[in-house]
């Protein structure tokens, strides 16, 4: 044993720099704060105030200072914006469609008569 001290110093420490950095990583997750505002919101810096990103809900709102203090609006989802347009247009194609044919208009090439389900927004 004391010819490899040197190899039973690099072990220890080897061993101690090991279960060092492994610890933190085995440690349980912090438990939320009671209000649950640390732990549940994502906060930005933007050029009117901040951007808050709620992490439980996907729900974005823009915070500014007001004269009555500071105030949060949610930003509205285009997603669902889009989703409403596209079913609409869906809707106003096949009532076209629906006119041209009981007008006897043939449809253009490529077009066909019968009305397509609108797709499901979620």
């Amino acid at each position: 044993m004391i010819r490899h001290p040197l190899a039973a110093a690099v072990l220890a420490a080897s061993v101690t720099v090991v279960a060092g950095t492994t610890a933190p990583a085995q440690s349980p997750p912090a438990p939320p704060s009671a209000d649950g505002d640390a732990a549940r919101f994502s906060y930005h810096r933007t050029e009117e105030g901040f951007a808050r990103l709620d992490l439980r809900t996907g729900q974005v709102s823009l915070c500014s200072l007001k004269s009555s203090g500071w105030a949060c609006q949610a930003v509205p989802d285009d997603r669902t914006a889009f989703e409403s347009e596209i079913s609409r247009l869906q809707s106003e194609n096949v009532a076209l469609k629906k006119a041209l044919l009981d007008r006897g208009v043939p449809l253009p090439s490529g077009v066909k008569p019968e009305a397509a389900a609108p797709a499901d927004p979620g």
